[in-house]
């Protein structure tokens, strides 16, 4: 036997607490109720998410990339720039030492002063300062080209061909 299911009703509604049978006797009663969506727009609005930031990982490793192959570029002209630089403070300590002996010369014949003889020894010893910082400058550069193209230090790089910038790389800074 199944008793009936009682419910408990306050003073309030007036049935004085006491307890109500519903239903009747030998009766019982369940329901199921299932759902499943077909749609869900949470679902959509998280596959759309997850594209996003895939989307997003994708440019975050291009940029890495670009980044890269802009700063390996970077290191590449320095190197190339203090290379020439080198070369051309070369050049002028060679330009300062032969217009000092020209000076020497002329001083022996008379024509110039020692004024001229001591600003020409000047302008040697500044160029061969300026030789110094050139050449100083070769080895922390060709360090840090090593470093981006994974080179030991002891490795030694012969730069063959100029490296070409593209239109859009070219920027000017205000």
């Amino acid at each position: 036997n199944i008793n009936r299911q009682v419910i408990f009703l306050p003073e309030e509604f007036g049935l004085g607490g006491a307890a109500t049978k519903l239903g009747a006797d030998n009766d019982y009663r369940a329901s199921l109720n299932l759902a499943l969506p077909v749609f869900s727009n949470f679902n959509h609005v998280n596959k759309k998410i997850a594209e996003t930031r895939l989307s997003y990982q994708h440019e975050v490793g291009r940029d890495t990339k670009q980044k890269v192959v802009n700063a390996t570029k970077k290191a590449y002209f320095n190197y190339l720039v203090a290379q020439e630089m080198v070369k051309v403070q070369q050049t002028q300590l060679e330009n300062a030492e032969q217009i000092l002996e020209d000076i020497e010369i002329r001083i022996r014949q008379g024509t110039l002063t020692d004024y001229d003889f001591t600003t020409a020894k000047v302008q040697v010893t500044q160029a061969k300062n300026s030789l110094l910082e050139a050449q100083n400058t070769i080895l922390p550069l060709a360090n840090n080209l090593k470093l981006l193209l994974g080179l030991k230090k002891e490795d030694i790089l012969k730069l063959t061909e100029p490296i070409e910038l593209l239109e859009d790389e070219l920027a000017l800074e205000d």
